[in-house]
């Protein structure tokens, strides 16, 4: 197939479009608002490797707790599919949400992602070992 020589402008032009004020102002190119209370609550997965139970906690400032102690950090990304979250030993925490609520929680330095449920009880505090 013989391709004119202005085939890969057009895709430049949209690359230029998409990360422009223009582009997304005009052309809605922006990406989706999310909203933090989609993933603030209270989060249980197990360590299957551990054969133990965790608790994620996420407050509504976007802090991030596990099993009660706060990860020191900063949040990278949210929006309406994921909040990306950077510890400070530079290794991501990023709780992927399907719809409405949080369901699982991928952990960078383990390489692993980890199932992730809402806790129904507001009194558990303390998750079992």
């Amino acid at each position: 197939m013989v391709r004119s020589k202005f085939y890969n402008r057009g895709a430049s032009l949209r690359h230029l479009f998409r990360n422009s004020w223009a582009g997304q102002h005009l052309f809605n190119f922006h990406p989706q608002a999310a909203s933090p209370t989609q993933y603030t609550g209270k989060w249980t997965f197990a360590d299957k490797q551990t054969n133990r139970s965790h608790q994620l906690e996420i407050t509504e400032q976007l802090q991030i707790l596990i099993d009660g102690h706060r990860l020191p950090g900063k949040i990278v990304r949210v929006d309406d599919k994921e909040l990306l979250f950077l510890d400070k030993y530079g290794y991501h925490l990023r709780v992927d949400v399907n719809q409405r609520f949080p369901v699982s929680l991928y952990d960078e330095a383990d390489n692993r992602v980890y199932p992730i449920s809402q806790v129904n009880d507001p009194d558990w505090d303390n998750p079992k070992d």
